[in-house]
């Protein structure tokens, strides 16, 4: 979007009817020379017959013309070019540029007068651009962040009085910058403060209607139509008598061109276009509010935030069901019980006694030793199966063959513990930790 509509307006500049005066002693003298211009200049500029030096500076001056080029006469035997660098840069070099050729032809000497120059401070002009795209820029934000991060604030009720109060803050937010900090502008405070304040307001108004339909997408269309057309048709970076026709009239429509020849006339020519400008932006901002209007009573706006991360519809179901339960086994000395373990606890919550801390240690041991060099009395396919210590006294089910094995090894460690408590008895004997013979041939026959 920004590469077609801005490199589309600015590539390959070059001036397109731009108007010109040219002044005679005469009209019929200043005719002639209009007539041998167009021949070899058409179309590059829109040439205009004036008799009087201070009616051609007065539509300079105003920005009727681009500029006049005074012909010599009894009482100026030189040639004179009035330009406005104010009113563009751009426009004023090719200017200077075109004419200075002609007199340069002619043999005649130029003079070059400037009605209105440039502050040092902002010796390209570009203050009135830059500021006027910080009130653009602050009037859509208030409204894109302000409908995601407060919702609540979307009713007009609440949104007029709150963007009210950011449109004067920010405005002079911007006013210091531009000022104090930069030193690009040079006071005028009030009328910058005014204007800036129903330009942020107009912009944000016409926001919210897009955003009432498209949401956060809004901000795609109203950054195309305030800035990638604005600027261009701004006439700030370029005159628009450098760019495509359409941008001459988009120039007089759009919000961003209005700002920019408000600041302009503002800071160089007393204000004298402010209230045609400021026209422009109440039209958007008062069809905006009622467009705003009509839309809540048909479809009130949301005030709550979307959620963020929700469960789907089956997703939600599924946590308000009961948790599902599986079987597992626990054995604890000679005995094994079943016990549940829930699916949203993810661990087995069995009741009963536990086993004993030696056997844990032992069970630890077993899954730290190889299968290869199993614990004696423990049958090594039982290893091979995978047993888990994850948690310590709770065992993972096992087959039946398996599970005859673990009480097997159960019941020889209870009686070691009962052995170890009557004197003169050693516990662990040989015989009870060795397994029966027609245990172990049955596993090796397996």
């Amino acid at each position: 979007m920004m590469l077609s509509f801005m490199l589309g307006a600015m590539y390959q500049p070059a001036p397109r009817d731009m108007p010109v005066a040219v002044v005679g002693a005469t009209a019929e003298q200043a005719g002639q020379t209009v007539s041998g211009l167009e021949e070899s200049m058409s179309g590059l500029f829109d040439l205009r017959v004036l008799d009087s030096v201070v009616e051609a500076r007065e539509q300079v001056r105003d920005r009727t013309v681009v500029a006049a080029f005074v012909l010599p006469s009894a009482e100026s035997p030189a040639a004179a070019l009035i330009s406005n660098e104010a009113a563009g840069m751009s426009q004023q070099q090719v200017v200077n540029s075109v004419f200075g050729q002609v007199a340069a032809g002619q043999q005649m000497e130029l003079k070059a007068e400037d009605v209105a120059p440039l502050r040092d401070g902002d010796s390209m002009g570009m203050a009135t651009m830059y500021l006027a795209m910080g009130w653009i820029m602050a009037g859509f934000m208030i409204i894109v962040v302000g409908s995601t991060a407060a919702p609540a604030s979307r009713p007009l009720r609440k949104l007029i009085p709150i963007v009210a109060a950011w449109a004067v803050g920010i405005s002079a937010f911007l006013w210091v910058i531009a000022d104090v900090f930069v030193g690009a502008i040079d006071g005028h405070f009030w009328p910058l403060l005014g204007v800036g304040a129903v330009t942020v307001f107009c912009v944000a108004m016409f926001t919210a209607v897009l955003e009432r339909f498209m949401g956060m997408l809004a901000i795609l269309p109203v950054i195309g139509i305030l800035m990638f057309l604005g600027v261009p048709a701004s006439g700030a970076a370029m005159s628009i008598y450098m760019e495509p026709d359409i941008f001459r009239f988009l120039h007089e429509v759009l919000p961003m061109p209005a700002a920019v020849e408000s600041i302009r006339s503002i800071l160089y020519f007393g204000g004298d276009t402010v209230g045609t400008h400021l026209l422009t932006l109440g039209i958007w901002g008062a069809v905006s509010l009622v467009l705003l209007v009509v839309i809540d009573r048909i479809r009130p706006p949301r005030t709550e935030p979307y959620p963020v991360d929700g469960p789907a519809a089956g997703d939600a179901a599924a946590s308000t069901a009961p948790p599902k339960e599986k079987k597992c086994l626990r054995f604890s000395g000679n005995l094994h019980s079943r016990c549940l373990r829930s699916t949203t606890k993810g661990r087995c919550s069995c009741s009963g006694p536990s086993l004993s801390g030696e056997f844990r240690k032992a069970s630890v041991g077993l899954k730290r030793r190889p299968p290869a060099d199993p614990m004696p009395g423990f049958p090594g396919h039982a290893l091979q199966a995978g047993v888990s210590t994850s948690r310590l006294g709770h065992l993972p089910r096992l087959d039946a063959v398996y599970a005859q094995d673990w009480r097997r090894i159960c019941a020889r460690k209870t009686a070691a513990a009962g052995d170890a408590r009557r004197p003169g008895v050693r516990p662990g004997g040989a015989d009870a930790e060795r397994p029966a013979a027609g245990h172990n041939r049955s596993h090796a026959a397996s």
